[in-house]
């Protein structure tokens, strides 16, 4: 699982796209009406997702709109797939949130509130494109660092196509709080790709 905001896969496909949910939850959409470049499909709970030539969106019943307005590479189980990213919510107040990507990969930049405050995540150095780890998450207003978080993530070898699997090894809070440290139980199971949480330091 990496996070992110809401993907839109199979979208260039001939058959129908999936929405993918940041908590992980897939909804297939059904075509309903495509006439004058405007394609209209609705999921299973009455959500309404347009393509038009302003790009992707999705319609809530509250009002609330994602608009899918990047591609990228996305390293599934199965593979590479070409997803759209969602690069800003919006409400029916016209208040937005926008989401910015790290160059061109999928890893959240930055996410941005309707009155400036800023949420910044940090990739580690060497950061593979298709498999980030996250160094460092800023909450900034007005310019200035309000917290920090940082993460120490290492990487395992791991049987999987990707070679490696990534372990949060620290946690440190905003300061005078101490950091949290945690250990793990490696390849000690027939599953290879087990890494139980063995203790946790605080």
């Amino acid at each position: 699982w990496t996070m992110h905001m809401g993907r839109l896969r199979s979208y260039n496909l001939s058959g129908n796209p999936v929405i993918e949910f940041p908590d992980g939850r897939r909804e297939s959409t059904y075509l309903k009406k495509e006439e004058s470049g405007v394609a209209t499909y609705l999921t299973r709970d009455f959500l309404k997702l347009e393509r038009n030539s302003f790009g992707w969106f999705l319609c809530f019943q509250d009002g609330t709109k994602w608009k899918f307005g990047v591609s990228r590479k996305v390293l599934y189980q199965g593979g590479l797939e070409d997803v759209m990213l969602v690069t800003e919510i919006s409400d029916t107040y016209g208040d937005r949130i926008t989401i910015t990507y790290a160059g061109e990969s999928a890893a959240i930049n930055t996410i941005t509130d309707a009155v400036g405050r800023e949420v910044k995540f940090e990739l580690a150095a060497g950061s593979d494109p298709l498999y980030p780890r996250l160094a460092r998450m800023k909450l900034l207003y007005g310019g200035s660092v309000v917290r920090s978080f940082e993460y120490t993530v290492d990487a395992e070898p791991d049987p999987s196509p990707i070679g490696q699997v990534h372990l949060l090894k620290r946690f440190q809070a905003p300061l005078p709080l101490a950091p949290e440290d945690f250990t793990y139980y490696l390849n000690t199971f027939s599953d290879k790709r087990r890494y139980p949480l063995q203790k946790a330091t605080t």
